[in-house]
């Protein structure tokens, strides 16, 4: 149960950030160099709004109409 509409939200926010904080850290595990390891953080970070267009879209395209947390 959410309080809000916002909350709920939030919560949204939350749990997609985790997501993909994980595909970020998967993705640069075993990089031996740092143009390999941008190559692999940014090709995850397109996979996860591809594969996850709802949280994407979530995370980065909605404005909660308060945004009293931050």
């Amino acid at each position: 149960y959410f309080d809000s509409r916002d909350a709920l939200t939030h919560a949204l926010i939350d749990e997609g950030m985790e997501r993909l904080h994980d595909a970020l850290q998967s993705a640069e595990a075993g990089a031996t160099t740092a143009p390999e390891r941008l190559d692999r953080l940014c090709r995850a970070y397109v996979r996860f709004g591809l594969d996850h267009p709802e949280y994407y879209e979530t995370m980065f395209q909605l404005h909660p109409q308060r945004m009293r947390r931050y």
